[in-house]
């Protein structure tokens, strides 16, 4: 079998990449807001009906869950909008398979949706570019 890959960076690293961006946004007068991680599903062995074969990567989903609930508490403690999609999330899993190519990478569908909740959370800083 070929290697695991291993995380990117750590938790630690992961939220402090996106402080970063949000300080330099800030000293630039420049707004500054976060798209949480989408994920299709929790990754679990079996938990694709139509995959029941599927041995899944349970690090991988939790994971993603771990570092999409860090960041948002992160961006909330530190008054940085983020937007969450729930339906591009594990927990709307079933339901949210026709949204995604494969876990990570929404189809045509789900960035539909992505496209649709991103211009609706930037209107409020566009109509008013000096708000933070």
């Amino acid at each position: 079998a070929p290697p695991k890959p291993e995380p990117r960076s750590s938790e630690d690293e992961y939220v402090a990449h996106f402080l970063e961006m949000a300080r330099i946004c800030r000293q630039h007068g420049a707004w500054f807001g976060i798209l949480l991680p989408v994920y299709r599903d929790p990754a679990l062995p079996g938990s694709d009906p139509d995959h029941p074969e599927d041995r899944g990567d349970p690090e991988e989903g939790f994971r993603m869950t771990r570092y999409r609930e860090l960041l948002r508490d992160t961006a909330r403690d530190n008054h940085v909008p983020a937007l969450e999609i729930p339906e591009l999330t594990e927990r709307s899993w079933p339901k949210n398979k026709d949204l995604f190519g494969e876990r990570i990478h929404p189809n045509a569908a789900g960035h539909r949706i992505m496209a649709e909740r991103l211009a609706a959370f930037l209107a409020e800083p566009l109509a008013h570019p000096g708000s933070k």
